[in-house]
Order: structure tokens, then C-alpha cells, then sequence
């Protein structure tokens, strides 16, 4: 088990993930699971992460992982990158969506702005940061970096990325992939989103990763700090400023790899690597 785990930790996430998320989410949609697990399948990447380290790792590669929950001195620029970025990106997609519609502008706020902070704090530890990150950048991203540079990293671990959420477009009121996948069907919209949210943001978080020396207090926030926008914002009618978002993340992905390089994607840092004896 952990020599497949070791040689093969991509699928080993992949499959891992699903089995806690989509596999627990199917059992309780035919009534043989009781609706608590899905608190179990909303963890369902963190654990697998976890699961999976102990395995390949042992407790030395669990340490590590958690000491990587520590590194918090990043730099200003790197904090306010983590906490605001993914806003202003989601403001830009309003703006594209009003200018491309002719509609008016206008940020619809379903909960006042002075939640942001304590609803940031409530995401990190929930599903956006506890839920997944211990997995997809915890375990999975610096085992690819070994193998991989960093840009051929970002996209297997945005692919698997984006994969894993399949049961977002299979469950009520989970706007807007609900919203979309009833316009478009499941798998366009699953398509989409890996094409242009789970990939160019994986790369994002890799740029952050890798400058920040792998931190992954850095990484929760980053996940957090999108919920947070999701929730700050009225939701009923996401769709067109959800893909603008989307244009003006792939774009500055692009940006970001044109800059600091596919090789680390930093001008400055090597790319963190794990490799599992």
C-alpha cells in the first residue's frame, strides 16, 4: 500500500478523495448513509491528504505537514495577496458582466462588509481551508513538484482539482455550479470549471506556495478568502460575473507564469519538493 502510494500519489489523492467525498455523497443520496457524513465528505480532500502522508511518510511527513501550518512570516504582500485577491478578481467579474450585459453595476451584499474577517476565520476552518488544503497543497502539490516543475504541477493538481468537485453539480443549492450545470448540463460545467477556475487557480496557489516557502497557513487563507467573497455576495445571480471572474483568473495565471516562470513559478525560490523515500 505504500509503495503504490509512493509511486502513484496523484491517483492515490484522486481516488482517496473521491471514495470520502463523491462515494459518501452517493451513499447518502440513496438513503444508506445518514446526512452527517456529509461533514465527513466536506473534509473529504484534507483527510485524504492526511490519511495518505501517514502513509507514505509516516509521522516524520505528518510533522512536516502541520510545521507547514506554522510558516507565517510571508511578507505583507504575500498576507494581502492571500485575503484580498480572489475579491477584487470577483469585482472585476461584476464589472466585466455589467459592461458585457449592459447592465447596471451593482454589488448586491448579502451579509455586511464588516463580516468579511470573522466569516474569513470561519472558512479557514471549515471546508474552503481545513477541508481541502491539507490535501491538495498539503500532500498532493509538493509530491508532483518532485517529479514535475511547478506549471506541470498546478495543471495535475487542478485537473484532480477541479475533477473532485463533481458532486457540487449533483447536489441542490450550490450556486453557481447548480446554477450553471442546470444551463450548460454537469460535464460542460464541470469542464469549465477546472478549464478556468480549479487550473489557473492552482497555479496561483503555487506561485503562493512556492514564495512563502510552502506555507500552508498561507494556502487556507488564500481558499478561504474565496468562500468568504461567496458568501459576502448575494448569490442568486452569480452566473455572468462568475465568468468574468473566471476570464480575469486565467489571465492573470497566465501572467503569473509568464513572469516567474514555469520551472518554480518564482523568480527568487525553488519550487518545494517532496519526495517520499
Amino acid at each position: 500500500m505504500s509503495n503504490f502510494v509512493r509511486k502513484y500519489p496523484a491517483i492515490s489523492m484522486f481516488v482517496v478523495a473521491e471514495i470520502l467525498g463523491a462515494g459518501l455523497v452517493a451513499g447518502i443520496a440513496a438513503g444508506v448513509l445518514p446526512e452527517v457524513f456529509f461533514l465527513v465528505a466536506a473534509f473529504s480532500a484534507s483527510l485524504a491528504g492526511v490519511i495518505l502522508t501517514a502513509i507514505a511518510s509516516g509521522k516524520a511527513g505528518l510533522r512536516e505537514m502541520f510545521r507547514r501550518l506554522l510558516i507565517w512570516r510571508a511578507g505583507v504582500g504575500w498576507w494581502a495577496f492571500a485575503v484580498f485577491a480572489l475579491g477584487l478578481m470577483y469585482l472585476g467579474g461584476i464589472l466585466l458582466a455589467a459592461i458585457f450585459t449592459g447592465s447596471a453595476l451593482e454589488i448586491p451584499l448579502a451579509q455586511p462588509l464588516y463580516m468579511f474577517f470573522p466569516l474569513l476565520i470561519m472558512q479557514f476552518f471549515t471546508d474552503s481551508g481545513l477541508g481541502e488544503e491539507l490535501g491538495w497543497r498539503g500532500f498532493l502539490l509538493p509530491r508532483m513538484q518532485a517529479r514535475y516543475n511547478a506549471l506541470v504541477s498546478s495543471l495535475i493538481v487542478g485537473t484532480l482539482w477541479g475533477l473532485w468537485h463533481l458532486p457540487l453539480f449533483m447536489v441542490e443549492g450550490m450556486p453557481p455550479y447548480y446554477n450553471m450545470a442546470q444551463k450548460w448540463g454537469v460535464v460542460p460545467s464541470l469542464l469549465g470549471l477546472t478549464l478556468f477556475i480549479t487550473i489557473p487557480w492552482a497555479i496561483l496557489f503555487t506561485w503562493l506556495y512556492n514564495n512563502t516557502k510552502g506555507s500552508l497557513l498561507l494556502a487556507f487563507v488564500f481558499h478561504a478568502s474565496q468562500a468568504c467573497f461567496a458568501i459576502l455576495v448575494d448569490p442568486n445571480n452569480l452566473i455572468n460575473p462568475y465568468m468574468g471572474y473566471m476570464a480575469i483568473m486565467s489571465i492573470i495565471a497566465i501572467v503569473v507564469v509568464l513572469i516567474s516562470g514555469p520551472k518554480n513559478l518564482s523568480r527568487k525560490h525553488e519550487r518545494i519538493a517532496i519526495q517520499d523515500a
